[in-house]
């Protein structure tokens, strides 16, 4: 199967997906729930986030030679606009809000029971310049796809190899099961994701618009999905495995499941591509979101 990516409503389809997904799995998290719906959102999580990554690297070495031509400053400016400026005033304007907020003593302490301390003025203006403590865990998506744009920049040159690739994964898988305890979250998923924006940068590399999909891989890839899935539901990994060992497996079993997930998701994507009803509605979900 051939993803034609010239049709841009593949791209829009997958990020409509993706933002269901995430809030399925953020608003579920919110109640307390049988275990059987705790798996499924722990499935959830295995693919939604590694989709918009996959897409942001993609489009990033798609869009390579406009942002070379800008330069570095204008290129910074671009993303710092686009995506640290929201996240910088967003957090700060919260914490003001509840800084202010607990200057009464009954708001303080609903909101100190919700887990919002108000923090000193300065730690509410430095904080977010390094992700530290935040009232929005969820925006760590926006803080960390900055630094790749950024950190992106100065190899950008180079075409991303199958090996380096790897090499990154590998590099992820072992940095987080060896140092998740020890390094602050933000870092731990600066490590994990960052191998799925290198893999949108090495499909366009690859095959620029026109994706091909073994037809192998597709039912490859819905085993993976179903025998992962099956895992989830019957095997509790707590009582096989030791601490390092279970997070090397549950490392290497999230990307098979996540990249089995994106070829099941991109073909789905494709079929939905000229699609009437549902397919219109994921294109315009997709067309609100930013990766």
């Amino acid at each position: 199967m051939i993803l034609d990516l010239k049709n841009r409503n593949i791209i829009q389809i997958l990020r409509g997906i993706a933002i269901i997904l995430v809030l399925l799995h953020h608003s579920i998290k919110e109640f307390t729930v049988p275990d059987s719906v705790n798996n499924f959102v722990y499935i959830i999580d295995m693919v939604h986030v590694n989709v918009f990554f996959v897409i942001s690297g993609y489009l990033f070495q798609h869009s390579i030679k406009k942002y070379r031509k800008n330069g570095f400053k204008g290129f910074f400016l671009k993303k710092f606009k686009q995506l640290f400026v929201p996240y910088y005033f967003l957090t700060v304007i919260f914490a003001l809000l509840i800084k202010a907020l607990c200057l009464n003593n009954h708001f303080e302490a609903f909101f100190s029971g919700a887990g919002y301390v108000p923090k000193s003025f300065l730690s509410i203006f430095l904080d977010p310049l390094y992700f530290n403590q935040p009232y929005f865990t969820s925006l760590w998506f926006v803080f960390v796809l900055f630094i790749y744009f950024i950190v992106s920049w100065f190899h950008s040159k180079k075409k991303i190899t199958i090996i380096e690739l790897s090499l990154f994964g590998l590099i992820g898988i072992l940095v987080n099961a060896l140092l998740w305890q020890y390094i602050p979250d933000v870092v731990y998923k600066m490590f994990r994701y960052y191998f799925y924006f290198l893999l949108g940068r090495f499909l366009f590399t690859k095959y620029s618009f026109e994706i091909k999909i073994s037809k192998h891989l597709i039912p490859i890839s819905f085993l993976c999905i179903a025998l992962i899935t099956v895992r989830v539901y019957t095997i509790n990994l707590n009582d096989i495995m030791g601490v390092y060992a279970r997070a090397f497996y549950v490392l290497f079993e999230r990307m098979v499941f996540a990249i089995s997930g994106i070829i099941v998701l991109s073909v789905f994507a494709n079929l939905l591509r000229n699609g009437k009803y549902f397919g219109r509605l994921l294109v315009f979900i997709g067309n609100y979101s930013y990766a």
